[in-house]
């Protein structure tokens, strides 16, 4: 009898091969290098009292689990977005759409989705080192990744003469990642002047922006945090933005994130709305 599946086991996942390394392992004075979670001295990862809170309020308060609808709830993308943009909010969000995604890999994968029908074929540029699911996604979708220096193997410095040299050879359309704070996983974050000559280069050649934040507020807070990247953002006419709540609220299993896009006008960024929309509705159909 033939078969359909003729499949041979794929290799683990760098990371959650890690994670299973470290649970098979015995020793007691193992230190796990994998996924970055929270835990306390005694290894457990415990739920905030604020997400407490704030999941026994809703218990009480919750009349229906009906659709949300693709974009998910509009007071949690407002919110986000005012916790993203900051003092300048209202100046963006009149030209920025958002959806709630699970999680930041949801965010990440609507960027990348969306700004493959924007261009055709454009390159996804990754840093070396970066995040292992940023190349991963990028290949999943049928594109070439490329990646621009960041971290020098030498000193363990960040190494931007490289990153500004590297993305020199960007091309208008392409689709370039950058972490926000807490870059994963050197932990090297762009001040801001490196920023905004970031951004100078990226008006220059054209390329479009992902700005992954997937750490806010676990560096030296929350404003400061995003001085560099909020001040990117405002020059920006055009950028995509995925936020993971993972990590600073606490939210790991509930897949808690989301993805915003910021266009030249506010019925541009309506229309890259449909599609992100479009394309959710197609994968995970409601966040």
């Amino acid at each position: 009898m033939s078969t359909n599946f003729s499949f041979s086991a794929l290799p683990p996942d760098p990371l959650l091969g890690l994670m299973e390394k470290f649970r098979a392992d015995t020793r007691p004075h193992k230190v796990d290098l994998g996924v970055g979670v929270y835990r306390d001295d005694e290894g457990v990862t415990p739920i905030l009292q604020s997400v407490r809170f704030a999941e026994e309020r809703r218990i009480l308060l919750d009349q229906t689990k009906a659709y949300e609808g693709p974009k998910g709830n509009a007071d949690f993308c407002a919110a986000l977005e005012s916790l993203v943009f900051g003092d300048v909010s209202d100046t963006l969000q009149k030209r920025s759409t958002s959806l709630a995604t699970p999680g930041g890999c949801g965010a990440l994968y609507l960027a990348i989705q969306v700004a493959k029908r924007a261009t055709d074929s454009p390159d996804v540029w990754i840093g070396a080192p970066s995040w292992s699911n940023h190349a991963h996604m990028a290949r999943e979708a049928g594109l070439s990744v490329r990646t621009y220096g960041y971290r020098d193997q030498i000193t363990g410095a960040l190494d931007f003469r490289s990153l500004i040299e590297d993305l020199r050879n960007a091309k208008k359309g392409d689709l370039v990642i950058v972490q926000g704070p807490c870059h994963n996983p050197s932990g090297i974050d762009l001040n801001l002047e490196q920023w905004q000559a970031v951004g100078s280069l990226c008006d220059e050649i054209g390329f479009l922006p992902l700005v992954d934040i997937a750490y806010h507020g676990l560096g030296d807070g929350v404003d400061e945090d995003m001085a560099g990247v909020r001040e990117f953002l405002r020059a920006r006419e055009e950028a995509l933005i995925a936020y993971s709540c993972s990590k600073n609220f606490g939210l790991y299993r509930e897949r808690t994130g989301g993805m915003i896009s910021l266009a030249q006008t506010f019925q541009q960024a309506n229309a890259i709305g449909t599609h992100l929309a479009d394309i959710s509705r197609a994968t995970y159909s409601m966040p």
